[in-house]
């Protein structure tokens, strides 16, 4: 027999110790099945919405939009722009990616519109940090 973990906050299923590997924990620590929360986060880019947590509205960072399989690059806006590029930049430089090139390339290959600032501003943050 499964242990439920949880329900799922979007349909309230349970979430078994069987199928964890088909759920996802958001930063905000409530859990989801993925085919739940993925329509979600989907519904709110088609309205040029950031996808936020269907319980508690906190932002869903890009990183767990990735896990998903989401493209979360929708629009030429400026804003938008530079706010991808700035969540791109924490992951790249929380997990350390400067520090390994080729998967440095790999991971900002993926985000075409984003790639020249991303390397600005990781060389920046390089110049700072060996100083």
């Amino acid at each position: 027999m499964n242990k439920s973990i949880c329900d799922c906050g979007v349909c309230f299923n349970s979430i078994d110790s069987k199928h964890i590997g088909y759920s996802i924990q958001l930063e905000c620590k409530h859990w989801f099945h993925s085919q739940c929360v993925k329509p979600w986060c989907e519904r709110c880019l088609d309205k040029n919405n950031q996808p936020t947590c269907p319980l508690c509205r906190q932002i869903i960072s890009n990183e767990y939009l990735d896990i998903l399989c989401i493209d979360y690059y929708t629009s030429d806006d400026d804003y938008m722009l530079m706010m991808n590029t700035i969540q791109l930049l924490t992951y790249i430089i929380k997990n350390k990616h400067y520090e390994d090139k080729k998967k440095l390339q790999q991971y900002i290959q993926k985000y075409p519109n984003e790639i020249e600032n991303i390397i600005l501003m990781l060389n920046f943050y390089i110049s700072q940090i060996s100083n």
